[in-house]
């Protein structure tokens, strides 16, 4: 995505623009931003060919090599078929760490008693 128009960030809203940057600096930024895109297509496909992995050659593209912080609501239940898949050895590794330390950092400690059964029911099958 390149946008057509830059705007500004507004005043008294952090969550709004307000008015559009001036035309020297907006072309001069989507030049940028052409540029950045490309290069990381390029070095994404050079990663490829080297054999790397999908999921690290991504971080070469734009958006993918950034953490994004959102909010989630999550019922134990299906919070815990979550975690089976993606703390399983055939899972990734960087969502295989990241629900290791989902489950050890938030989850076994609001829910021990019901973890412990769990643990011991995925030990058993």
């Amino acid at each position: 995505y390149v946008p057509t128009e830059w705007r500004l960030q507004a005043k008294h809203n952090r969550q709004a623009s307000q008015g559009a940057l001036e035309p020297e600096a907006a072309k001069r930024l989507t030049e940028q931003l052409r540029e950045h895109i490309e290069r990381g297509n390029a070095l994404y496909r050079e990663a490829l060919a080297l054999g790397v992995a999908r999921e690290q050659a991504r971080l070469f593209l734009a958006g993918f090599s950034v953490y994004y912080t959102g909010y989630v609501t999550q019922n134990l239940h299906n919070l815990l078929h979550f975690l089976k898949l993606r703390m399983a050895d055939d899972a990734q590794y960087e969502i295989r760490a990241y629900a290791q330390a989902l489950y050890a950092e938030f989850v076994k400690p609001f829910a021990p008693t019901i973890c412990e059964a769990w643990e011991s029911a995925q030990s058993a099958s």
